[in-house]
């Protein structure tokens, strides 16, 4: 299958392609061992935002995420975020199972609902990292300054905002001609 939707047709088409979904980046490696690869790369939602990590100083950050995302501990089948180089916080089961139901509700009650606020004030509360990377597309629809009221709030990276970044920086760089496009495939959750 990945191999119909990373074809060769698409490559004689486009420079590059991205996946905008953190959690399939777990098809990755898979993804860089198709002969596609060379001439139409990956562009990896993971590495463009380890990238702004480094290049921004961030030195430790929790990765707040789906189940498979938030599993930064296990370096082999874990999370694609364990290889950044950043030192990552990791959080408690308790901390991980309300990220994985406040996510259901943000996709039942919407993300400014008393309920969704209630529960992801609770989880900002225990969190101490200095950076967030919100590896949900849920996650950025929250208003953490709310959240977190008059505490310090920790930076928060977007994956998906260094992910468009680096796309149109590619585009304008390879200037690529009208038959040659980058294209964007953007999965839509639905609430």
């Amino acid at each position: 299958m990945l191999r119909s939707l990373v074809g060769s047709e698409m490559c004689i088409r486009d420079s590059f392609y991205c996946v905008c979904c953190n959690t399939l980046h777990f098809l990755e490696p898979k993804l860089r061992a198709l002969p596609t690869e060379a001439q139409c790369p990956l562009v990896s939602i993971v590495e463009v935002t380890a990238r702004y990590c480094e290049q921004h100083g961030v030195a430790s950050a929790a990765v707040l995420g789906s189940a498979l995302i938030t599993n930064v501990e296990q370096k082999e089948g874990g999370s694609p975020y364990a290889r950044m180089s950043c030192e990552l916080d990791r959080l408690s089961e308790e901390q991980k199972d309300e990220l994985q139901q406040g996510l259901q509700d943000i996709k039942q009650w919407g993300p400014t609902d008393v309920r969704v606020e209630d529960r992801f004030k609770k989880l900002a509360a225990g969190l101490t990292s200095s950076a967030l990377v919100l590896a949900c597309t849920e996650l950025p629809l929250l208003d953490w300054e709310r959240l977190y009221g008059d505490k310090p709030k920790p930076e928060l990276i977007d994956p998906t905002v260094c992910l468009a970044e680096e796309l149109v920086a590619r585009y304008h760089r390879d200037a690529p001609s009208p038959a040659k496009r980058a294209k964007v495939v953007v999965p839509i959750s639905s609430p």
